[in-house]
């Protein structure tokens, strides 16, 4: 006797294939939360791993399943703890999230920015009963913006602050202590453009490198030297103004020249005149600015290779061994002028000009009472 085969449909069978679809969703939800770089876990309120995944188990140098039962917040820093603590007990159904940045040290030891967002899950009674952590390493982002900030501050040509890097620096030091006084340089090469005409640009490349390397070899850690453009810099000296505070730095900065530039076979004795003044911060980029500006004009004028100083109400020059002769005629007219100006004890040269300036000054017709170096010893180093 034959069989026959009688296939008759399942009652349920439509039921079935949408949960197979279904599941197969899950499944395929899940492994893609396995695959992105997005740290994930569910922990319970104290902060003990329920789940984890893929992301943060390589972060914590783990399989994702060794994590559960150990609470995160173990991880964090001991002095951070308590704030973390604190932050999720405030969260409220009406605020539930918390979104941090912080260090978090990944298993290698080293230290990441990761931007930490735990959301609370609220039960019926209005209490917290899981917490769900999502987790994103910033670190490149911020290694990239802070690079972009850098390189928009920086100078290309010779690695140190720009103008732009100068106002912000200025701005930031203003708003904190507008009061508080500081001295700024002008310096700007002599002859620079006989330089270039000379022996070409890439020498003069050079040459304006050496001057911002030098410059920062003879400043402190908490002053800031800065190419404004062309062969024109600025050295701003913080909470330095008084003749007795510059004076260290101006003769090294005078000094930066007395070796010359060596490029190859090349040996180019270089000079640098410039003008100081000091003023309050939330003048340093106006008035003072001006005012550095002006006297390093007439330290080109009357000496090249000097730096010219108003400080304390008295007139101040450091000079150069590098500097040559200088123009004494022009050094005792500054002199004169700033005495028939004021009338009063307005003009100093330091024993590190020629004796011939100090000589100069004292055998001219400058009225008696305007001092040079040899009259104070405070003031000729």
């Amino acid at each position: 006797m034959g069989v026959v085969a009688i296939w008759l449909p399942h009652p349920c069978g439509t039921q079935v294939s949408e949960m197979e679809r279904h599941i197969d969703h899950l499944e395929a939800i899940a492994e893609m939360v396995e695959q992105i770089p997005t740290l994930m876990c569910r922990s319970t309120p104290d902060t003990t791993i329920l789940w984890a995944n893929r992301a943060y188990g390589s972060f914590y140098g783990a399989h994702p399943e060794a994590l559960v039962g150990h609470r995160w917040i173990d991880r964090i820093a001991s002095s951070e703890q308590i704030r973390v603590v604190e932050a999720l007990a405030s969260l409220t159904p009406q605020h539930p999230t918390l979104s941090v940045k912080r260090l978090s040290r990944r298993h290698d030891g080293v230290e990441r920015m990761v931007e930490w967002t735990e959301t609370a899950i609220f039960g019926p009674e209005g209490d917290i009963v899981e917490i769900r952590t999502l987790a994103y390493d910033t670190s490149d982002d911020l290694g990239a913006a802070v690079a972009a900030v850098a390189a928009a501050n920086t100078d290309p040509l010779t690695g140190v602050s720009n103008r732009r890097a100068l106002d912000e620096h200025i701005q930031t030091i203003a708003a904190s202590r507008p009061d508080e006084r500081h001295s700024i340089i002008v310096a700007d090469l002599d002859g620079f453009k006989s330089i270039n005409d000379t022996y070409g640009h890439a020498v003069g490349d050079v040459v304006l490198q050496e001057f911002a390397r030098r410059l920062e070899r003879v400043t402190r850690s908490t002053d800031m030297v800065v190419r404004m453009g062309g062969d024109e810099f600025v050295i701003l000296l913080t909470r330095l103004s008084t003749a007795e505070g510059v004076d260290r730095i101006a003769t090294r900065i005078t000094r930066v020249f007395d070796d010359p530039v060596q490029i190859d076979d090349l040996a180019l004795h270089v000079t640098a005149s410039a003008g100081l003044a000091t003023g309050m911060a939330r003048d340093l980029s106006g008035s003072a600015l001006q005012a550095a500006d002006e006297l390093m004009y007439e330290a080109k004028r009357a000496m090249r290779g000097s730096l010219l100083a108003r400080l304390d109400g008295r007139r101040y020059v450091w000079t150069s061994a590098a500097a040559g002769p200088p123009h004494l005629g022009n050094v005792v007219d500054l002199a004169r002028r700033e005495f028939d100006a004021r009338g009063d004890r307005s003009a100093c040269v330091t024993s590190q000009a020629p004796p011939g300036v100090n000589r100069a000054l004292k055998e001219s017709a400058v009225p008696k009472g305007i001092p040079h170096a040899g009259d104070n010893p405070r003031h000729g180093r």
